[in-house]
């Protein structure tokens, strides 16, 4: 009887601890990375620092109307850095990669805000594709950066582009609030029309 008490609690710990979201870092004007931030494995494939980001989306509907939420997200268990390196200018090309994440989050609430959806089945299907076509855009705005500054090693290149991407999010800027309420078309059945 004791050891089945014992199993208990400890499985309930194990359920719990296994079952809790993952840690992020939502993009918020002024943030900036710190070193710790990095937390994941370094892989050892010869980088010094990797930052993941992404686009997180989420949908709650209404009858008649729906809020959706557009985050650009750091995710620190899978952004690493080697230890012992100068940190200053790559944590500096690393919060650029996390900037352009939110500059493409903008660009997906842009789409949102500017589209009209009949309903929730609608809007949810359209997101999943405009965040789709999004996300390729950032990887392949992502890769042009790396490439451009050879990973921040040029220092020239580096900080074009450090202004480049403060200048689009200033472009963007209407689109910063991160939650967007959407109003569903009516469409009007031939049993609502009135004649006058």
């Amino acid at each position: 009887m004791k050891m089945k008490l014992l199993i208990i609690p400890l499985t309930l710990f194990l359920l719990v601890s296994f079952s809790l979201p993952e840690e992020v870092i939502v993009w918020k004007e002024g943030i900036v990375l710190q070193s710790s931030n990095f937390k994941g494995k370094n892989p050892n494939d010869g980088g010094v620092m990797s930052t993941t980001c992404d686009i997180d989306k989420k949908i709650i509907t209404y009858d008649d109307s729906a809020i959706v939420n557009i985050e650009a997200i750091f995710l620190p268990s899978r952004s690493w850095q080697r230890k012992g390196k100068n940190e200053a200018d790559l944590l500096m090309h690393e919060q650029k990669h996390f900037d352009i994440a939110e500059l493409y989050s903008r660009k997906l609430r842009k789409l949102i805000k500017g589209s009209e959806f009949n309903n929730s089945d609608e809007l949810s299907l359209e997101l999943s594709h405009y965040h789709k076509k999004i996300m390729e855009e950032l990887d392949h705005y992502q890769d042009k950066y790396d490439n451009k500054t050879d990973h921040s090693i040029n220092g020239t290149e580096q900080r074009k582009w450090n202004k480049k991407v403060a200048k689009e999010l200033a472009y963007l800027d209407f689109y910063k609030d991160t939650r967007i309420v959407v109003y569903f078309k009516r469409s009007i059945t031939p049993d609502q029309t009135t004649v006058k």
